[in-house]
């Protein structure tokens, strides 16, 4: 479809502790995460447009094949150099094949309509398609609105169920340009979700309209604590949320390049540490001050990979983020800290970026059998559009199809800028300034 990435379904592709598993490979796609993208755009509003296009163009298209995404998100949707997007992890799909075995999963809680439970159908991206269109529309007419950004576009699942006291509905409702579909997305947040197409299409919903069974709604990932340290090495290598007291900030320059770290303890004893590069350090200081002197003390969440680093094997691991775009740094309030704190557990084996919600994707009563899950992959990946892999040709290199591979950046780096390790097989390159370096070293405590 053009905006889809070949997929190639290995029965037997890797072997773990003497069995034999599947895998899934996709070509790399060079690109950027919807939200990084519009970050770096924010000021080229004919880009936002073209992008904004082209969403709507790969749904209406996947509609019309009767298929959907099952989980458009800011996370799912590359742009590449060109500024053309593309579509990644293809888990959550509908397809009607696959319709018998129900919804694997219910999407992002920032995109999607309270009351869709375990709906699996064609119809399943149209909300958060206009989700999606509507923020892309809204920060291309008023680049302002993007500040209130987190783990999202602009709206929040509070945004959706309770629409009426939404900050988001109002501030588009004073753009003349935006009003109606904003009453539209508006309206379809109070109706069942049966009746999304036809609201988001124009009618105006029955005054009777609600949901057969009671609504309820979605639940986040539980955000784990900075100051649980076990927590945060066990999901190394995971994206999740953590939230933490900000207890120091340490702003370093050198030779034009700016590094931030953000302490929530005692680093030295392998306390959790949140690290910035030099474009995301400056974002910081433009929000938080120069020395982000404006985060000391504040509670702060965050969502986005969890690393390791050990300081030359001397000191404890340091679980650590290596933080890519200053807006996914939020401040909040002890209250919010706390009920992030207390939410409703992540399921374990989510995808990154991707949120499961408190219901279950099938009844407690029925769990998927590994058959199930090979019968799901097998069907998916050999729907026409998903190539299977011929055991006549050579298949390509091992690739992901994530945006730009995250490195765990050391919070006390030992070459000049911060610049990533090297790896391991990789010559070292010969250490530059080592007169700052072992400056900061010293003063960090090492």
């Amino acid at each position: 479809m053009g905006f889809l990435i070949d997929v190639r379904y290995v029965p037997q592709g890797i072997l773990v502790n003497g069995a034999r598993f599947p895998i899934v490979r996709m070509p790399w796609i060079s690109g950027q995460r919807l939200d990084s993208w519009i970050d770096d755009n924010l000021t080229k509003p004919h880009l936002v447009d073209h992008v904004r296009g082209q969403v709507q163009d790969a749904v209406a298209r996947m509609r019309a094949a009767g298929v959907a995404h099952g989980d458009l998100q800011h996370g799912n949707i590359l742009v590449d150099p060109s500024a053309k997007v593309w579509l990644i992890d293809y888990d959550g799909m509908y397809l009607p094949s696959l319709a018998a075995l129900g919804a694997s999963e219910s999407g992002h809680r920032n995109y999607q309509h309270p009351d869709r439970g375990q709906s699996y159908h064609a119809d399943l991206d149209l909300f958060a398609s206009a989700v999606i269109d509507l923020s892309l529309d809204a920060v291309r007419h008023d680049p302002r609105l993007w500040r209130v950004t987190g783990e999202n576009l602009l709206f929040e699942q509070d945004d959706f169920a309770a629409p009426g006291t939404s900050r988001v509905f109002a501030a588009l409702d004073r753009v003349p340009a935006l009003r109606e579909r904003a009453r539209r997305l508006r309206d379809a947040c109070g109706a069942p979700f049966s009746s999304v197409p036809g609201i988001l299409a124009g009618q105006r919903p029955a005054v009777h309209a609600a949901p057969a069974t009671p609504r309820q709604r979605p639940s986040g990932p539980q955000a784990l604590s900075c100051a649980d340290r076990t927590a945060l090495l066990a999901r190394v290598g995971d994206t999740v949320p953590v939230v933490g007291k900000v207890t120091a900030v340490h702003v370093h320059h050198a030779g034009g390049k700016t590094m931030t770290f953000i302490n929530f303890g005692n680093f030295c004893a392998g306390a959790f540490t949140i690290v910035a590069f030099t474009r995301t350090s400056r974002a910081l200081a433009g929000i938080h001050g120069e020395r982000c002197e404006g985060l000391k003390g504040r509670w702060v969440t965050v969502t986005s990979l969890v690393t390791s680093y050990t300081a030359g094997g001397r000191k404890p691991a340091t679980p650590q983020i290596t933080l890519d775009r200053a807006l996914s740094l939020q401040t909040l309030s002890a209250d919010r800290a706390k009920a992030r704190l207390a939410g409703t557990p992540v399921d374990r084996g989510a995808t990154s970026g991707v949120y499961r919600m408190s219901t279950p994707a099938k009844p407690p009563t029925t769990q998927d059998s590994p058959d199930d899950v090979l019968l799901r992959a097998s069907q998916l990946y050999s729907t026409p559009g998903f190539a299977q892999p011929s055991t006549r040709q050579p298949m390509p290199a091992p690739v992901r199809h994530n945006p730009q591979p995250r490195q765990a950046a050391p919070p006390y780096p030992a070459s000049a800028g911060g610049s990533p390790p090297q790896p391991v097989h990789a010559p070292q390159p010969p250490p530059r300034k080592l007169g700052f370096w072992r400056k900061l070293l010293k003063d960090m405590g090492f």
